[in-house]
């Protein structure tokens, strides 16, 4: 009977180490899927926090005017390249928050810069990318510059084709002082002046006639329009930012949807009615009202836009 006690109890005692054993086994394996499920997450984060707002590159096979004649250097040359050192050095001491640029030692007459959309826009966390030239009468004449619209034309002054219109680079109509002046105005202005003047917060009045109605009460129905319609363009923006980013960007690129993603579903936690209002736009701008009842297309349609 003793004997029959003592197997029972040693029975129950390996069943129970054999349970532990198990139950160790599948936290280290939960513990290791956590760890891998991670990683990219944090190895993500890691290189957005290490990404300069102001660096130099060395590979510019992607930018817009990569083909445009550059400015050998020679003594002829000079001033111009010590307009550009000085258009470096104030752009690494004193670039505003949202902005990023990138320069290239081997093609001084090149930039790229990322501009964040600011908060209350309806271009908030977007990223919007501009290639700059320095031509060869610079500063006498101003640089040039293409946004990388992906065909979608987000402003009055931000054309589908790239084209941006604004006073200080001659593009667009303006008094003398608004004007580019080869003495003083700097590629710091001229990124500044689109952050401000062009992503706005009510960008619907920046075509030039419509800004002498942005005071009044009537005018604010088709501004909230198009600041919908915007809004819709900007995500889908984002879109091909994530498939395709410019060269040297990829990481940032990566790092600030992450981090966007994030901060939203917090505040969408809070603000539900945020996430009906989300959908909805989403299933506007994927043209999903047009499925119907077809509920297995329109799974895999709204899948694929988010």
């Amino acid at each position: 009977m003793g004997n029959v006690c003592f197997s029972s109890s040693s029975s129950a005692t390996a069943h129970q180490r054999k349970k532990n054993n198990s139950l160790a086994t599948e936290s280290q394996k939960a513990k290791m899927k956590d760890l891998m499920e991670k990683a990219p997450v944090d190895e993500i984060d890691s290189k957005f926090r290490l990404f300069k707002q102001f660096d130099s590159v060395q590979d510019y096979s992607d930018h817009h005017f990569r083909n445009n004649k550059f400015v050998q250097e020679s003594k002829l040359q000079q001033r111009w390249i010590r307009k550009i050192r000085n258009e470096w050095t104030l752009l690494e001491k004193h670039l505003p928050e949202m902005i990023y640029v990138r320069i290239y030692e081997d093609r001084m007459d090149l930039l790229r810069a990322v501009i964040v959309g600011p908060a209350g826009t309806p271009y908030h966390n977007g990223l919007f990318f501009f290639d700059f030239h320095f031509p060869e009468g610079y500063p006498n004449t101003p640089p040039l510059v293409y946004h990388h619209s992906h065909g979608l034309g987000l402003n009055p002054n931000l054309y589908a084709n790239g084209v941006v219109c604004v006073s200080l680079l001659n593009t667009w109509v303006g008094s003398i002082s608004e004007r580019w002046n080869p003495v003083m105005s700097t590629m710091l202005q001229v990124l500044v002046s689109i952050q401000g003047l062009i992503l706005n917060e009510r960008p619907y009045f920046n075509e030039p006639l419509l800004s002498y109605f942005s005071t009044t009460r009537l005018a604010n129905i088709p501004s909230r329009s198009y600041n919908a319609d915007i809004f819709l363009l900007s995500c889908k923006k984002m879109l091909y930012n994530l498939r395709k980013p410019p060269k040297h960007l990829e990481d940032f690129v990566a790092g600030h949807f992450s981090h966007t993603r994030a901060h939203n579903s917090e505040d969408m936690q809070k603000h539900t009615w945020l996430v009906f209002q989300l959908a909805l736009l989403l299933l506007i701008a994927c043209n999903l009202i047009h499925l119907g009842s077809n509920h297995q297309n329109l799974a895999q349609n709204l899948s694929y836009c988010l």
